[in-house]
């Protein structure tokens, strides 16, 4: 998301990025953001709190105690290490009360000098490391609120995850069991996930791909007479290892139960993220293909491209 103010041109234009999961607006919850300054002679890069919301409801002085309260909070749950390069003072060159604001919720920041950007790379790790520790905010932001209920006044519109298992007890008789059974279940699916497979399947579509979401199986996708099952696993904290093993189980799962000889589809494991060549190779030697999205598109594995599934973006 991006703004450059409504109705008034701001000062400080910004580029956001936004968790689903946790907000789908800059007026509250936990994002990333770049703010330039208002002379222009910086860029900074935060991770930070929506204010607005805060400041209608209590006021500016009132809002900047709480913003600077549970950024604090939320600085002590991030290990030392992984913010510790980024301390910078947000100078936004603007006395205007948003402006002084966005500092009250500051977690973290990097400072850059527009007349002398660091490197390409440089920049882009930067920004990889914010949106890793943005990831850390919201898990130690949903932990706190389950220990400490009120010790954010935030709003986030993260699901529960802590909701009942609906499959607790699930134990077919029959594939024909299996199939009444659990088409019939509501499985929870986070925002983030949604999105991928929405972004991916009309990726997909453009390139001439029949794209189908038939519950519980996250995509379906058929070219002329391949039909291809996908599953979709969001990778939290560089945890691939975990995405990885979910998508042979479900994989498996689906195919053995939902789609019998001889219609044996072809299977897709895809990741919001790298899982890394290692796991990519093991993938394949299950013939379980792998897509993953990058900063540049979707990147597919050798044996997703050899099905197809290719120059996707």
């Amino acid at each position: 998301s991006s703004g450059g103010g409504k109705g008034v041109v701001t000062p400080t234009p910004w580029v956001a990025y936004m968790n689903p999961d946790e907000t789908s607006s800059a007026r509250h919850g936990i994002y990333v953001v770049y703010l330039l300054s208002a002379d222009k002679e910086k860029l900074v890069l935060i991770l930070g709190q929506g204010v607005s919301e805060l400041i209608d409801k209590y006021g500016v002085k009132d809002a900047r105690a709480k913003l600077t309260g549970e950024a604090l909070r939320l600085r002590e749950e991030l290990a030392p290490e992984n913010i510790a390069r980024y301390s910078d003072p947000v100078d936004l060159r603007s006395k205007g009360a948003l402006q002084r604001s966005y500092s009250a919720g500051t977690i973290c920041c990097r400072s850059y000098d527009t007349a002398h950007f660091p490197s390409t790379r440089e920049m882009q790790e930067d920004l990889d490391s914010f949106l890793y520790l943005y990831q850390l905010a919201i898990d130690a932001k949903q932990r706190l609120l389950l220990t400490e209920p009120g010790v954010f006044e935030t709003s986030s519109s993260t699901r529960t995850n802590h909701a009942s298992n609906p499959l607790l007890g699930f134990k077919p008789k029959s594939s024909e069991d299996y199939r009444s059974t659990l088409v019939g279940k509501v499985l929870v699916k986070s925002r983030r996930h949604e999105l991928l497979v929405k972004n991916f399947g009309q990726s997909c579509q453009a390139k001439g791909f029949e794209a189908f979401t038939p519950h519980p199986v996250d995509l379906v996708l058929r070219l002329v007479s391949k039909l291809i099952l996908v599953e979709a696993k969001i990778i939290y904290k560089g945890d691939a290892m975990t995405a990885v093993r979910g998508v042979v189980g479900q994989l498996l799962d689906y195919r053995y139960h939902l789609y019998p000889e001889p219609e044996q589809p072809y299977l897709v494991g895809l990741f919001s993220e790298s899982i890394g060549d290692d796991f990519v190779e093991f993938l394949a030697s299950l013939s379980i293909a792998s897509v993953w999205w990058t900063h540049d598109g979707w990147k597919s594995s050798p044996l997703a491209e050899a099905w197809g599934i290719k120059e996707i973006r």
